[in-house]
């Protein structure tokens, strides 16, 4: 008897819960619109630019990129193309007018349009990593265990491809060859896992607010 009482005010907890919603899942499972096109990921890290014909100061400026440094030439290119600078603010000596303008010059062939260019879509090609928020679906058991490991695969594979993409920007010059990456269609494997999760909590919240089965057990 005394077991019975207590299995009876369970299943009378658990209809109250029902007849609220409160065991519910009321957050809908967030669902992606992100695309990414890992032909081309792999056809911009690979493109060769050539080299254009550089003097001896030139070479110089080009081993600055390749070490990663075109930021402090953007910044070299801003200050010498200055007309009202007169004095260098690197080593503080005196600033002649064609001294300025050969030095922008040589410069702006090292920067050169194809480069920027080239460096503006690798930089469209850097993706974030995906943050799905699903701690709210744990009651759904392995379907949200899915969508969390697909995430963490996509994420490390973006890791990886977004430094690649960062190394060329700063070397556009210096082709980084990988394989094609298969980021484009584990995406699509996530909106599909992601769209039967959202499946499984509309059936889960039926279930769980169905009356009836409960009242039964209780006459019982």
């Amino acid at each position: 008897r005394d077991e019975l009482i207590i299995l009876f005010n369970d299943k009378l907890k658990e209809l109250k819960q029902a007849q609220k919603g409160d065991a519910a899942i009321k957050t809908k499972v967030p669902m992606l619109s992100l695309n990414y096109d890992d032909v081309t990921v792999q056809k911009l890290l690979s493109t060769k630019i050539e080299k254009p014909i550089l003097s001896e100061r030139e070479k110089y400026l080009l081993q600055l990129v390749q070490k990663g440094q075109s930021n402090l030439l953007a910044d070299m290119l801003n200050t010498f193309g200055n007309r009202n600078i007169k004095k260098c603010p690197y080593c503080l000596q005196p600033l002649e007018d064609d001294y300025k303008k050969k030095l922008a010059s040589s410069i702006q062939k090292v920067l050169s349009k194809i480069v920027e260019e080239h460096q503006q879509e690798l930089q469209k090609l850097v993706v974030p990593e995906l943050y799905i928020d699903l701690s709210m679906f744990d009651k759904l058991g392995d379907k949200k265990n899915t969508c969390v490991d697909m995430t963490q695969k996509i994420n490390q594979i973006l890791v990886e491809n977004n430094a690649k993409l960062q190394q060329k920007m700063k070397d556009p010059y210096t082709p980084v060859q990988i394989e094609i990456t298969n980021i484009g269609m584990l995406l699509d494997e996530l909106k599909k896992s992601l769209e039967e999760l959202e499946e499984a909590r509309v059936e889960f919240n039926k279930k769980v607010q169905a009356t009836e089965p409960i009242k039964k057990e209780l006459v019982k």
